[in-house]
């Protein structure tokens, strides 16, 4: 088993202007050299190419895939500039490189990408990390099929981690990439070298840095720092799970780095970024972990001004944008359609979204705007469609609902859950604790129905239900690693990043504006005509609550002797959002790692590491009123197929 990286950085482009150069890739390339080389570290053979011709970056593609073995694991990183034809396919831009007047890539001057998919695709390497830091990198993904991808590999933890392959980029399929203003390194390049470096993307603390742990480290930074800028992971297969970098343990720099993110994660609101200062109660907190885990004051300041280092960027950004409004705004009758779009272009040229500027946009700039959008092309960033439909091939269809930004109680009340407890002697209703507000920031779309079974077989060729009674028949017996094949497929052919909900994101889809136990109120026994469960979803109607609370010892044995099973998706009511069935018929997949209550507080964002235990929300066709309600959390392990868990899937717009 050996491990092998080839890095390649383009900084050079002789047939681009000056202010398109790249510098930073050359340092990119030597950041990364030094935490993949290490053998504490990364321990990779290391290759690095900087500035090579298209011949002798073809050569070392082909030589770094080519008789590898099984258990090798391979990563190429690219730093430079993505670059596509006019069928918008990716190409790696090379010094020679160049492009039309549209600036559409010569293709026989640069890398095609799909000739690094040939590579992969023949390579017997069962573990391969692809790293792409370039404008469009995200079109990397799209038609890249996994090598006998038909074939379940046989996952199992080890000190490699996941067999597959983990595509990280910079940017989606249509985005172009930032600079960093304040480091020497690109910012996707910068926070991938710093979470392994100083061992802050271990996320679960074991020793390790898989491929996830390192996206999702990278991907909170970025967003903390230029929140336009969308990084995008697509693993195939366990690839998720691909150990990238040994991490440090046991440090007292790595513990109070953690500290200082856990603690900025939660009180941002509390922190002078600019000033650089806790409020303080969280500085006399750090203070004391400083004495007690023997932190050098020098020490415990850099990791503080690292950290809050992506806060404080962004709020230098809104800063400038806020003067340069002002500045704007002075005279009023100077303000023109020109303007406005000068201000749009230097507020993308900072990262910034429009919700993250609103606040400073007076009145008269925001009539003006709507006044020049009115007569221009629609922007993403504009009103969004309310739904849409993905279209899978032979007429079947994935209809997807729009869930617009706000905010809500996640959980239930202390009272309401002691009621249950107390009624029925089950604690697992305290895992709805404790009550807390979310707030959904991004807007997101949701499959308006579980993912069904002829949705399935339309992506994954198969069918691995048990209730094989129709296409229209949720899909069930599929574990939280099988929805991630389905996601690592569906992807590539749509061109988008379909993924499944966080668990603040499933119930806030849930509820739809709702405080009740369920989305149309608070009395189950009007809970037949929105869900199928076990009272209605078997030969004949049946009170399920009063087994589960006299016999539970028998319950399971009574459920299925009645018969009860699944039903075709959409046959009840919707909630106000138009979401079908997110009460009963199948458990859906989150994900989220479980923990059994709220102490740690949800947002938007997954609540993950690499745990075994992932979230299920929703109940199902064999479960009672109270376990499918709008707040109801179970778990289950991310490899077991039970017939009553199934999933939906959601989107970000981009």
């Amino acid at each position: 088993m050996g491990k092998f990286a080839l890095l390649v950085g383009v900084s050079e482009y002789k047939h681009l202007e000056e202010k398109q150069q790249l510098p930073n890739a050359a340092r990119d390339l030597e950041a990364m050299r030094n935490v993949l080389e290490p053998a504490e570290l990364g321990g990779f053979e290391v290759a690095c190419l900087n500035n090579p011709d298209k011949s002798t970056l073809e050569i070392a593609i082909y030589n770094l895939f080519t008789n590898r073995q099984k258990e090798d694991v391979v990563l190429f990183y690219f730093s430079g500039h993505g670059m596509r034809d006019k069928q918008f396919n990716l190409y790696f831009g090379l010094s020679a490189t160049q492009q039309d007047q549209k600036a559409v890539v010569i293709p026989p001057t640069a890398t095609d990408a799909r000739y690094l998919h040939q590579q992969i695709g023949n390579s017997r390497s069962e573990r391969q990390v692809i790293i792409l830091d370039c404008c469009f990198s995200g079109a990397f993904a799209k038609g890249l099929i996994a090598k006998g991808e038909q074939a379940k590999l046989d996952i199992k933890p080890d000190e490699l981690g996941g067999k597959g392959r983990a595509i990280l980029t910079s940017s989606t399929s249509t985005q172009y990439s930032f600079a960093h203003e304040d480091s020497e390194l690109s910012i996707y390049t910068h926070y991938l070298v710093e979470g392994i470096r100083t061992g802050a993307a271990d996320l679960d603390s074991d020793g390790m840095i898989s491929a996830d742990e390192l996206y999702r480290y990278t991907e909170e930074k970025i967003h903390q720092e230029s929140p336009a800028m969308s990084p995008k992971f697509y693993p195939v297969q366990g690839g998720y799970r691909i150990t990238v970098s040994n991490a440090p343990q046991g440090n007292a720099l790595v513990q109070y780095r953690k500290a200082v993110l856990e603690m900025v994660r939660e009180d941002h609101e509390d922190i002078d970024f600019i000033a650089g200062e806790f409020d303080v109660i969280n500085r006399a907190t750090l203070d004391e972990y400083q004495l007690s885990w023997g932190v050098e004051e020098t020490e415990a300041a850099a990791i503080e001004t690292e950290v809050m280092k992506p806060y404080r960027l962004r709020q230098e950004k809104l800063k400038k944008f806020e003067v340069i409004v002002t500045k704007a705004t002075q005279k009023k009758a100077d303000l023109r359609e020109r303007d406005v779009k000068k201000l749009r272009r230097f507020q993308e040229s900072l990262g910034l979204r429009d919700e993250d500027v609103a606040q400073w946009i007076p009145a008269e700039i925001k009539q003006v705007t709507q006044a020049a959008t009115s007569k221009a092309p629609k922007r993403e960033t504009e009103e969004r469609p309310k739904s849409f439909t993905e279209e899978l091939g032979n007429g079947v269809k994935l209809d997807m609902v729009l869930i617009p930004k706000g905010r809500f109680m996640m959980g239930m009340s202390d009272d309401e859950i002691e009621k249950l407890v107390k009624k029925y002697k089950w604690d697992g209703f305290r895992r709805e604790a404790p009550q807390h507000r979310v707030d959904i920031t991004q807007a997101f779309y949701m499959g308006k129905y579980q993912v069904t079974q002829g949705q399935w077989q339309a992506v994954m060729g198969d069918n691995p239900s048990e209730f094989q009674n129709g296409d229209d028949y949720p899909v069930e017996q599929v574990s939280w690693d099988d929805c991630h094949e389905f996601l690592e497929k569906l992807n590539p052919q749509t061109g988008k990043s379909f993924r499944l909900p966080s668990e603040a994101e499933w119930e806030y889809a849930c509820r739809a504006g709702t405080t009740t136990q369920y989305y149309f109120g608070d009395d189950a026994e009007q809970l037949g005509k929105y869900a199928w469960f076990a009272d209605n979803s078997g030969d004949k109607n049946i009170d399920s609550s009063e087994i589960w609370r006299t016999d539970s010892g028998n319950y399971g044995k009574r459920i299925l002797g009645n018969n009860c099973r699944t039903h075709p998706v959409g046959q009840k009511k919707p909630n106000q959002f138009e979401l079908f069935d997110m009460h009963g018929n199948v458990w859906e997949w989150c994900e989220d790692d479980f923990e059994d209550n709220y102490k740690t507080p949800r947002t938007q964002k997954s609540f993950v590491g690499s745990g075994d235990q992932k979230v299920l929300r929703g109940g199902a066709w064999a479960f009672d009123p109270e376990r499918c309600r709008s707040a109801i959390r179970d778990f289950n392990s991310r490899g077991v197929r039970p017939d009553v868990i199934g999933f939906r899937v959601v989107v970000t717009p981009q």
